[in-house]
């Protein structure tokens, strides 16, 4: 399920969910919310704010990946740039997994280096 303003909060709520982690791009890294810090989401069938905090997802491998082509190299360069513009007054959130490390997909050694370095 992809989110949805108007439907999401309302089934995180129902579920019992205080913090959701996921408002994030499926493509690339950066603020799908506009910010790097959490917030209340908008319950829209009340009109009032929820009860839920979104803490935005700037930052998931496989979307800088994505951004970079699936090129280590690119990747790091993405990041190092993207870092240094937003290092400052924001919180930057970061989502890894662990089944990245595929050595057909990727260098895998170079992209371990990458991770280490963060």
């Amino acid at each position: 399920m992809h989110y949805d303003i108007v439907n999401t909060p309302k089934v995180l709520e129902a579920s019992g969910i205080s913090k959701d982690y996921t408002l994030g791009f499926q493509d690339r890294i950066g603020f799908r919310a506009g910010t790097g810090f959490e917030f209340y989401l908008w319950n829209n069938f009340e009109d009032k704010k929820s009860s839920i905090k979104e803490v935005p997802l700037v930052i998931m491998d496989g979307c800088l990946l994505i951004e970079a082509e699936y090129s280590v190299e690119k990747a790091k360069e993405i990041y190092s740039l993207f870092f240094q513009e937003n290092k400052r007054n924001t919180q930057i959130t970061y989502n890894f997994h662990n089944s990245i490390f595929d050595p057909v997909l990727l260098d895998s050694i170079a992209l371990k280096q990458f991770y280490l370095n963060l």
